[in-house]
């Protein structure tokens, strides 16, 4: 695993805070035995190439390897690198408008394009045990349209098998971001999230783009209604360590 890291001249790549030389050893200490040196790391890693809605040169050639360390069952902080993929695949949107030639929009280009070759791996993340993957996993996807005709069947294979009323309005508004309104995801209307809201939200998305930052807060709210308290607190607690670094900060 990661055997590609030294046929990367990292020194001559920069980030925010300068050359990228120190991505190495943060990557290796994902896989570290110590899972507080596998938390520092993955928020040193926002820190350096996904701060504030922003992404940077070294970012696109450090995806791969976070796409790897997915794989390892030894990285314990799973959940937050997938945060950080679907944090680097958003950037491209929130720089719409910008100079096609301007660095910052060839960097988002190229993380963005990086961010989808990996989509099979997240697919499979899905049916995993481990059902806390499962919220960064579907707001990874929805950054994807472009691969919407591979990641549709999954959801809706997903969708199929998922009886909590919750889960099944948060698969709806994800369809609805990809493009595609599934009725059947809202008809049950015991869910803790007033299923008139989902229902009309994901219409709304259909149409409107702008949606696409509360759909994903409703999604978020949707999946925390399923889990037992602490768990909640766990997820918030994961969430609020990079709250300045999130999935929904817009750029400076």
């Amino acid at each position: 695993m990661l055997e590609g890291l030294s046929k990367i001249n990292w020194e001559k790549i920069r980030h925010r805070n300068g050359s990228a030389s120190n991505i190495p050893p943060l990557l290796w200490k994902l896989n570290s035995k110590v899972q507080k040196e596998q938390n520092q790391s993955v928020h040193e890693l926002f820190s350096h190439i996904c701060y504030r809605g922003k992404v940077y040169e070294a970012t696109a050639r450090v995806v791969p390897f976070l796409y790897e360390i997915l794989e390892s069952r030894a990285c314990s902080e799973r959940f937050a690198v997938l945060w950080l993929l679907g944090a680097i695949a958003g950037v491209r949107f929130r720089q719409e408008g910008l100079h096609e030639d301007r660095p910052e929009m060839i960097w988002s280009q190229n993380a963005h394009s990086a961010v989808r070759q990996g989509v099979k791996p997240v697919l499979r993340l899905l049916n995993e045990s481990d059902k806390n993957l499962r919220l960064p996993a579907v707001l990874l996807l929805v950054t994807l349209p472009e691969e919407s005709a591979q990641i549709k069947p999954v959801l809706l294979a997903v969708l199929s098998a998922e009886s909590n009323p919750d889960i099944r309005a948060a698969l709806g508004l994800a369809l609805a971001l990809l493009g595609f309104y599934h009725v059947g995801a809202f008809e049950d209307g015991s869910q803790k999230i007033p299923v008139s809201l989902a229902n009309d939200m994901a219409k709304a998305c259909l149409q409107n783009k702008k949606m696409t930052l509360f759909a994903c807060k409703t999604i978020e709210e949707c999946f925390m209604e399923t889990l037992e308290s602490q768990d909640q607190d766990w997820l918030r607690h994961e969430r609020g360590l990079f709250d300045n670094l999130n999935f929904y900060h817009a750029p400076d």
